[in-house]
């Protein structure tokens, strides 16, 4: 039987040599037409192929649970196989559930209980095991380590459906194995606690190389994340064990009842936070009236011209604060207020905003814009624009806050360093959604939804120029077709290009990876 792999490179040794040394897309419109057709001959012909079973797949394997109580032993599965009931159970579980902010609230297995005082809440988005443990992390916590049937039993009942699979905090990475994988390695839980899971009779095939736990709160399964064969997203337990006091009580419960300060909102407590006062992104939620955008004030050791701020914003994916309203005034001065890092109580010149004036003008109230282009619609109702010209012939047409309020202030570029004052802060905020999913971008890179390799907060996928929501479609024009294919095709092996983004996942090579987005993808774009 013909493996998937070997019969995509089949398909891009038969278009080689027609794309050998292509930059961008063929502009000869016969031979373009007749690349795709070729191209969708093969598309289809593999698509024919894999589901009359003449094609072995590399589908994502489903967990294969020990206890017997749980599924039909006819349904259990090892090595590469068609994708059963329970595979797709799991798979609309892990698609239909929302975020951690729609997902069940944190519980506590209390001690008077039995338990052992931790908390644990289930993050419902789909992740790679990657992503999930960063999220995990960046709300304090870790990937769950259930070192108990008593432990599994609780998750279970509390935040494990049926049907439903969820990531764990236990791996195997035997890639440094020389081939030996996986006798040489040993599972181990992130937690650093013991590993041990004998009382429930799992034992794990180690089939790949790096291995990942899940649960369905009965057993076990060891599944691969990342690699090459399947894209396993399951929901994933989150677990709070911390107790950085020493008193026997969870952190994170004493946080969450107000007994321990938490400034800067990372699940740490304040008095074990080696920096807790440092400023860190909020965000102006839409169900508080908000725009759903991230902000932040950024301290600077010493002044900085408003120039050196925009560019600073942007570098980190953002922009300078743009005030489009009374309420988004409110939230962003507050935010600079409340922390004496972002403005000093011995300054009277607050952070910089987006506001400046490209035309200088006699009126200090005209030819005012946002660095976004948003319509100048809102001013504040407490400003102090004069637009006064200096010696040096530097004008008044910057825009940031003063004298620890929210009134608005014209002033130089250099924050009026001429005058040995200065400006040390300024507002960066986080607007854009540009795979156009109603949701901010930098917060669901936060959340590990979206992935960033290069830290830029802007979405990979947005970066290359395919879609986010279509990733398959690497010649941007809303189906996934042929033409794409042809594109893929035209650059296996290679690092791709941006202008033509065959690398459709991201990870640096136009390979199998990206043929089977573009395969699976097939058709319109939703």
């Amino acid at each position: 039987m013909l493996h998937a792999d070997s019969a995509h490179r089949i398909a891009a040794l038969l278009l080689a040599e027609e794309f050998d040394g292509l930059s961008a897309p063929p502009a000869d419109a016969p031979r373009l037409r007749a690349l795709a057709f070729l191209a969708l001959f093969l598309a289809v012909a593999l698509h024919a192929a894999r589901d009359t079973g003449s094609l072995a797949t590399s589908a994502p394997v489903p967990p294969r649970w020990t206890n017997p109580a749980q599924q039909d032993p006819t349904k259990r599965v090892h090595g590469m196989a068609h994708t059963n009931t329970l595979t797709k159970a799991a798979a609309a579980a892990a698609l239909s559930i929302g975020s951690l902010a729609t997902a069940q609230e944190a519980v506590q297995w209390r001690v008077e209980d039995g338990g052992n005082g931790h908390w644990y809440a289930r993050n419902s988005t789909p992740l790679t095991w990657e992503q999930a443990s960063l999220a995990a992390a960046a709300l304090g916590g870790g990937l769950a380590s259930t070192t108990t049937s008593a432990e599994l039993g609780f998750i279970r009942t509390h935040l494990i459906n049926d049907g439903m699979v969820c990531w764990l905090g236990a791996t195997i990475d035997c890639s440094q194995a020389n081939g030996q994988c996986c006798d040489a390695c040993t599972w181990r839980w992130t937690s650093g606690e013991p590993f041990d899971v004998s009382w429930s009779g799992w034992i794990g095939d180690n089939a790949f190389t790096t291995e990942r736990l899940v649960t369905n709160g009965v057993g076990f399964d060891d599944m691969c994340s990342p690699c090459s064969v399947q894209d396993f997203r399951p929901p994933s337990i989150i677990e709070w064990s911390a107790d950085c006091n020493n008193d026997g009580i969870v952190d994170f419960g004493q946080i969450r009842a107000g007994e321990l300060a938490d400034v800067n909102g990372n699940f740490i407590p304040d008095i074990c936070d080696s920096d807790p006062g440092r400023p860190s992104p909020m965000q102006w939620r839409t169900e508080s009236g908000g725009n759903g955008h991230w902000y932040e004030g950024v301290p600077v050791p010493a002044p900085i011209s408003w120039t050196s701020a925009r560019i600073a914003a942007e570098e980190r994916g953002g922009h300078l604060a743009t005030i489009t309203s009374s309420g988004e005034d409110l939230f962003v001065s507050s935010i600079a207020l409340s922390n004496p890092l972002i403005w000093a109580p011995a300054d009277r010149y607050g952070p910089w905003l987006g506001g400046y004036q490209p035309t200088p003008s006699s009126d200090p109230f005209a030819n005012w814009a946002w660095v976004t282009g948003e319509p100048w619609s809102y001013v504040s109702d407490v400003v102090q624009f004069d637009n006064s010209s200096r010696p040096d012939g530097q004008r008044d047409d910057y825009l940031h806050y003063i004298d620890h309020t929210r009134i608005w202030n014209d002033v130089r570029n250099d924050g009026d360093t001429y005058y040995g004052i200065g400006v040390r802060s300024y507002m960066i905020e986080w607007s854009a959604d540009c795979n156009n999913d109603g949701i901010v971008d930098f917060g669901q890179i936060r959340a590990g939804e979206l992935e960033d390799a290069n830290g830029n907060n802007i979405p990979d996928c947005c970066e290359g120029g395919a879609s986010c929501n279509c990733p398959g479609d690497v010649i941007p024009d809303g189906v996934v077709d042929g033409v794409d294919l042809a594109a893929v095709l035209g650059q296996w092996g290679s690092a791709g290009d941006k202008s033509f983004s065959a690398d459709a996942n991201g990870d640096g090579t136009v390979d199998a990876g990206d043929l089977s987005i573009v395969l699976n993808g097939w058709g319109a774009c939703p």
